[in-house]
């Protein structure tokens, strides 16, 4: 007798479990407590005994979760990520957040019973996320928790690529019940790893992209700058927003994108303005001449709306409204009859269609109801004695059909369950169901053949199971033989295997598997005897091979290079494919060529510097007597021997200047004279204030000497002078004018103010406001009049309000009339006496809805008369029915039941022999647990879906024969249960064997898979060897060419710097884009060749402004100043001259910062080149530590010997542990199938030749990757020297070029001087036109104000002055500001009613021009501001 513990004394016992973590791998340890074995004493004294040894291991007590844990890297580096935020979601909710720690590491445990998702997240990355659904899982598989190791990868994100993928799970897991353990949805996985192979594929060609960002962006503004000269701004707008894809927030790009969509808003405007006036007009026409005028109306006062001046739309306004408001009559008339008709007809219509569906009370109150609207019409009275006659042949057929029926019904549901009970295999029910069904109808023939059917199944079901005993038996004894052969195999038993398969083949002759299984052993023994065999010859030739490399590097260590490449030649043969002895061999070759190549160049060397030695000795000899000519020869002749030296290009050059020393001292003095006897007569005529005079003398002192200051100051003192005397004339008469203009404004508003005419007054009050803001009578009387002007709108609006209003409250009580009438028609009474109540409490006085509403009332009284009615016969129906339901609920259950288990048996028949046995184990359990409840429906569904799976089992028939007979029978049931315990134990002992054959299979498994992964192991120790060779081959190689390219680098900038120093700009920009190419990535040279062109463009800059300059000058000294213009030349010049300073600020700042920058990288090269020694020595020491404890194990006295062999013991006892926990591994496998062992085989046996073949692409892959590195190599070896000859001919060309650029400069500066000449008079003669048209504008403006009425009354342009044109005066008015580090002079331009904003602005990046907020050229800014 087993007795029950208390359910405190249970509880403690669940709770009493130990948890053991092995590298983030749990695995649950149970201590169980058998408690009815124990007396009470003993059970308290275990519980005493757990509970302290639970509180001596604190840290060890977990609860049944599961762990998850991983380490998070980075996709490109492989580096594990520190402060990634994981975050965990529990169904749906946000659960917690943890941090990963240094090593990347995370852990966080999950209750069992939810969905979770986990995601990883980190500032700079793009996330992930996985879900984990814990729901599912069997309370006995729960015990001890489960882990799951889940790492993540993480990339960098870059902006511009879609990630939306990665919002979903890149993998789902759930509780697998077979497996008894959580798995991967594989098939969700694949789906998943393809589209993150397409996002992979958008992020590297993202990158590639932003790598060539500065040439993509250089494309792009230049597709745009075409696209904006044809016009196509759409496509300008494309390129420009491409190109800030390349350079976010570029001024430039901005500034060209901002233009673009305005100019294309524009065009869009106009066209969509013209498209969307024809469309409404032609839209408006059509509907006027279908007669819609409503609708035409709206679309002509649309098309208005978009062209308010075309007159077609106002014509076609003016001929709706006739049309309409004679329509309007008539439709009124049309109306009143149309809605009598209507409902008539809707009458009519309800009561036909209430008449057809046999409705006949509704269809009755119809057609009343429409013989009260037209009392004259026959149909709806022929439709009422219709409806009598059709009322008395209904209730005659109703009695007849429900007993027919009644009978019908019976023998239906009789023979739909024995139908069912046949299907089932039930016989006793199915005699039962047929007998019933034809006492029922004793002329069918159906149930009549049935009960012969049944006596020939009864007959055939004993045959088949004697049948199916014999083959049961004879499978028994296959699969035990197939068992013990495939264990034989695992273990590498190939005679015991062989036996056994034979023994299989014996029984079952048609088998392929054992044999498949002998000729595999046969191909296995040959493998191994093949495999012994090779692995000798490839171990003696690789012996050889290493020998012969070893005594190649000592003969090249010592110089012996012949020696050497025989050696390398050797083992070239031994192993043909090898690449590093031919690199060797092809080394050395090199290396003997270059000593020879050496000496020969440096006798040429030698040869050479003789001769230049004494052709400079002879030439320097020659220059201290002063022999020009023939010193000039001899360094002719030595520049000649060395083009590179400079000292001889220094003393010819110094001879060039000693002969033209004498003649430039001849001419400055005749300039001296001549510039001062001008200065002179300039002084006299600035003395007597004729300014024009002495300007004139200055500058022509300024041709003599441009360099000279004190010509520069006078003229600019000159122009200071002339202008602040215009400038005060200017505000004098613009002073006056404002007043004159003021006071007309005044005067003529009080006139208009006095005679009532408010709007016109305001307008000029206004006007005058704007003019002179700080007088008071303008605002005084502004406010007075927008006081009356407000009073009356107000009354006016108060009446628009009441009218609204009682408009409102008639469409109101109209609504609500028209929905209640339409209630009421539908018999839907109480929507309708609402909607009556509301409309009398709109509208009390009127009398139509209190008629409705008692007439509601008389109707619903009849309704709840008749509902009574109903309801009674509405039970007797009900009644009725139930007794119909439950045989039809029988009978559906009856055919769900067989439709179940033929779904069950169709699914069952494709499944494996141990998934049908755990599959019928698991419904007869079900079915037990059912029949124990007493649950009788349900116990027979599980039973028969037993029955689909294993037909010819004899348990799940006696349980449905039980429970058919306690639904009959309750008295069977002591003889059902001892048959369905004997049942039980039988299958339990079936169970028992079936587990034993499992364990001793899994074990094997294991066993096999332990071999297969030291295989792996080695095969990987191989593969990482192989690439670490590779690797190292390639790092060499790499280095040797970085040193080539670092040198040339340095050579290139160090030129570059020293031509750059001596102001040889164009020569140095040559050397930093030599540079350059070298290292593109390099800041440095890049820098200086910006600061270069810059510096050469500023130059070029200043020459030409200080030509515009002196020409401006010379212009306003003869040129009247425009009297309508607040033009402050100087303030433009000095906003240019701060922005050049500023960016010559910028451009040494970044210089002193590309120094540093270059300073900090030299000095961390040299402190990496001292860590990495320090690291090489620090790694000799370890591993000479690591020799001599080796040494030490067996070295000293006993007690030492002793200690290590501790040491060796625990290490022993580790394995011995790690060996455990392997076979606690393996018993997961206990429960696999011979099928999916087998499956596991196959698929270990194509992983391993899938690694194999991608081992060898691997090899080949290194190889060739090598060859291209050394080819690669070469290659920029060779364009190093060519770039090298190139630019030393480059910097031969550039010196003649620079002597004919000086030669042609002379001659452009010639015609510099006549081409301002020529300019300058053309200025003067633009100057005299815009004079001249200045004047006849001012004279016809004078003449329309003197010719127009004194009272005469406002143009309409007059009412539409523009903002601007009210805020400032007619002419140019010009503003300036700052804005961040941008200067904006700011000028309006005020023509009459209309204005136009000019903006100009100066930044560090160039200088801008916009109009109206479009940009424009600095021609149009010049012609329209200032001319």
């Amino acid at each position: 007798m087993i007795t029950k513990a208390s359910p405190v004394e249970a509880a403690i016992v669940q709770r009493c479990r130990i948890l053991r973590r092995s590298a983030h791998d749990l695995r649950a340890c149970k201590m169980s407590v058998v408690i009815g074995s124990l007396p009470s004493k003993a059970f308290r004294a275990c519980v005493l005994l757990i509970l302290f040894f639970m509180a001596a291991l604190p840290s060890m007590a977990q609860l049944d979760v599961v762990t998850v844990f991983g380490t998070v890297k980075d996709n490109v580096s492989a580096k594990k990520m520190e402060g990634v935020t994981i975050t965990v979601y529990k169904n749906g909710a946000k659960l917690l957040e943890v941090q990963t720690n240094a090593s990347g590491k995370y852990e966080v445990n999950l209750d069992y019973g939810s969905d979770y998702k986990v995601m990883c997240a980190k500032a700079g990355y793009v996330g992930k996320n996985i879900t984990i659904d814990t729901r599912n899982v069997p309370e006995e598989d729960r015990a001890g928790g489960h882990g799951m190791n889940i790492d993540f990868t993480m990339m960098v994100e870059i902006k511009g690529v879609d990630y939306s993928i990665l919002n979903e799970p890149f993998g789902k897991a759930k509780f697998v019940g077979a497996a008894g353990n959580f798995e991967w949805d594989m098939e969700y996985t694949a789906r998943m790893r393809d589209a993150q192979a397409r996002l992979m594929k958008e992020y590297e060609e993202r990158k590639k992209r932003e790598a060539n960002a500065e040439a993509e962006y250089a494309k792009a503004i230049q597709a745009g700058n075409t696209a904006m000269t044809m016009s196509d701004f759409k496509k300008a707008v494309e390129q420009f927003t491409v190109a800030l894809e390349f350079k976010a927030n570029d001024p430039v790009a901005t500034a060209k994108l901002s233009d673009a969509k305005m100019r294309m808003e524009g065009a869009d405007a106009d066209k969509k303005a013209n498209e969307q006036y024809a469309a409404l007009v032609k839209e408006a026409d059509a509907l006027f001449a279908k007669k819609d005028y409503a609708g035409a109306k709206t679309k002509y006062d649309a098309a208005l709306d978009v062209k308010d001046k075309e007159p077609y739309p106002k014509q076609k306004l003016q001929e709706i409204e006739g049309l309409l408001a004679e329509a309007a009559k008539k439709a009124e008339e049309e109306r009143k009859a149309k809605e009598l008709n209507e409902k008539y007809q809707a009458a009519i219509t309800a009561g036909d269609a209430a008449f057809k569906a046999g409705n006949l009370d509704q269809a009755t109150t119809k057609y009343t109801e429409a013989g009260t609207l037209k009392p004259e019409e026959k149909y709806p009275k022929d439709q009422l004695a219709a409806i009598t006659l059709k009322r008395d042949e209904l209730a005659k057929k109703a009695e007849d059909e429900r007993k027919a029926k009644e009978l019908n019904d019976k023998y239906q549901a009789a023979i739909a369950a024995g139908d069912v009970a046949f299907k089932a295999s039930n016989w006793d029910l199915a005699t039962t169901k047929f007998t019933e069904a034809s006492t029922l109808k004793p002329e069918e023939k159906y149930p009549k053949d049935q009960l012969a059917a049944i006596a020939l199944k009864k007959d055939e079901a004993a045959k088949k199971a004697e049948e199916e005993r014999k083959a049961k038996e004879l499978n028994e004894k296959y699969q035990a033989a197939i068992v013990a052969a495939d264990q034989a195999f695992n273990g590498a038993k190939y005679d015991d295997a062989t036996a056994k398969y034979t023994e299989a083949s014996t029984l079952k002759p048609e088998e392929k598997y054992p044999k498949d299984r002998l000729a595999l052993i046969q191909t296995k023994l040959a493998e191994l005897a093949k495999k012994a065999d090779e692995e000798r010859q490839a171990k003696e030739l690789e012996e050889r091979y290493k020998a012969l490399l070893s005594e190649a590097m000592a003969a090249s260590s010592g110089e012996r290079l012949d020696d050497a490449i025989a050696k390398y030649t050797e083992a070239s043969e031994l192993k043909p494919t090898e690449q590093y002895p031919k690199d060797q061999i092809a080394a050395l070759n090199k290396r003997k060529a270059d000593l020879a190549k050496k000496a020969e160049e440096e006798q040429k060397a030698k040869e050479l510097n003789d001769k230049y030695q004494a052709a400079i000795a002879a030439a320097d000899e020659a220059f201290g007597k002063e022999n020009w000519d023939a010193a000039t020869a001899k360094y002719t002749e030595a520049g000649t021997l060395k083009p590179t030296e400079k000292y001889p290009k220094d003393q010819l050059a110094a001879i060039t200047k000693a002969k033209a020393d004498a003649e430039s001292r001849r001419k400055q003095e005749e300039l001296d004279a001549k510039y001062q006897a001008v200065i002179s007569e300039a002084d006299a005529a600035f003395d007597k204030q004729d300014y024009p005079t002495a300007k004139g003398k200055y500058q022509e002192a300024l041709t003599l000497k441009a360099q000279e200051k004190y010509p520069k100051d006078r003229i600019a003192e000159v122009d200071a002078r002339v202008a602040e005397a215009a400038r005060k004339a200017e505000e004098e008469r613009k002073a006056k004018e404002l007043d004159d203009r003021y006071k007309a404004l005044v005067a003529k508003a009080d006139a208009a103010f006095a005679g009532q005419k408010l709007s016109e007054a305001l307008n000029d009050y206004k006007d005058a406001s704007n003019l002179k803001p700080q007088e008071a009578h303008p605002k005084e009387r502004i406010a007075a009049i927008e006081g009356q002007l407000d009073a009356a709108a107000k009354a006016k609006a108060e009446e628009e309000r009441l009218a609204r209003e009682k408009q409102d409250q008639d469409k109101r009580f109209s609504d609500l009339i028209a929905s209640a009438d339409k209630a009421f028609g539908a018999k839907q009474y109480d929507k309708a006496r609402d909607d009556y109540s509301a409309a009398l409490a709109v509208k009390p006085e009127e009398q139509h809805p209190k008629s409705r509403l008692d007439e509601i009332e008389s109707l619903l009284a009849e309704q709840a008369r008749k509902a009574a009615a109903d309801k009674e016969a509405a039970e007797r129906d009900a009644a009725e029915k139930a007794r119909k339901a439950e045989a039809d609920r029988l009978a559906a259950e009856l055919a769900a039941a067989e439709k179940a288990r033929l779904a069950e048996e169709e699914r069952m028949r494709n499944s494996a022999a141990a998934e049908v046995d755990a599959r019928y184990r698991e419904l007869v359990a079900a079915g037990d647990i059912a029949f124990t409840s007493a649950e009788w429906e349900t116990a027979r569904e599980k039973y028969n879906a037993a029955l689909g799976v294993k037909p010819a089992e004899k348990y799940p028939k006696d349980k449905l024969a039980a429970i058919d007979g306690e639904i009959e029978r309750r008295k069977k049931a002591a003889e059902d249960a001892a048959r369905m315990s004997e049942e039980q134990q039988r299958l339990e002992e079936e169970r028992k064997r079936k587990a034993a054959q499992d364990a001793e299979a899994a074990r094997l498994a294991a066993e096999a898979e332990r071999q297969r992964q030291e295989e792996e192991r080695l095969r990987r120790e191989r593969e990482a060897e192989l690439a670490k060779q590779s690797s190292e081959e390639r790092e060499r190689a790499e280095r040797e060419r970085q040193k080539a390219l670092e040198e040339s680098y340095r050579s290139a900038v160090i030129a570059g710097d020293e031509a750059l120093a001596t102001g040889q700009h164009q020569q140095a920009r040559g050397l930093y884009a030599q540079a350059s190419d070298l290292k593109p990535q390099e800041v440095y040279p890049i820098s200086k060749i910006e600061q270069i062109d810059k510096y050469l463009a500023e130059q070029e800059r200043q020459r030409a402004e200080a030509e515009l300059a002196a020409r401006q000058r010379q212009e306003q000294t003869n040129t009247p100043q425009r009297t309508s213009s607040t033009i402050d030349f100087r303030k433009e010049q000095e906003a240019e001259q701060f922005m050049r300073e500023a960016r010559e600020r910028e451009e040494a700042e970044k210089y002193e910062r590309i120094r540093k920058f270059r300073s900090d990288m030299e000095a961390k090269e040299t402190a990496n080149a001292d860590a990495a020694g320090q690291r090489r020595m620090e790694g000799v020491e370890r591993k000479q530590q690591v020799q001599d404890q080796a040494a030490g194990l067996y070295l000293g006295d006993e007690g030492r010997r002793q200690q290590n062999a501790d040491a060796v013991e625990a290490q022993r006892e580790a394995l011995a542990r790690a060996e455990a926990e392997r076979q606690q591994r393996a018993a997961e496998a206990r429960g696999l199938t011979y099928e999916q062992q087998q499956a596991m085989q196959a698929q270990r046996d194509e992983r391993g030749r899938a690694m194999d073949e991608q081992h060898a692409e691997r090899t080949l892959e290194v190889a060739q990757t090598t060859e291209a590195v050394r080819t690669t190599l070469a290659q920029q070896v060779d364009a190093g020297r060519a770039r090298t000859e190139q630019a030393r001919a480059a910097t031969e060309a550039q010196a003649a070029a620079v002597a004919e650029q000086q030669q042609r400069g002379a001659t452009q500066q010639a015609a510099g001087r006549q081409s301002v000449e020529d300019e300058k008079r053309a200025q003067q003669a633009r100057d005299a036109r815009y004079t001249q048209a200045s004047a006849e504008n001012r004279a016809m403006a004078k003449a329309q104000l003197e010719s127009t009425p004194k009272d005469q009354p406002r143009a309409f342009a007059d009412y539409n002055r523009s903002k601007l044109a009210q805020e400032y005066p007619p002419g140019v008015t010009e503003e300036s500001y700052t804005e961040g580090n941008k200067v904006i002079i700011r000028r309006v331009v005020v023509n009459g009613n209309k204005a136009d904003e000019y903006s100009k602005v100066i930044a560090k990046w160039g200088t801008f021009y916009f109009k109206n907020g479009q940009s424009i050229t600095e021609a149009i800014w010049a012609k329209e501001t200032e001319g």
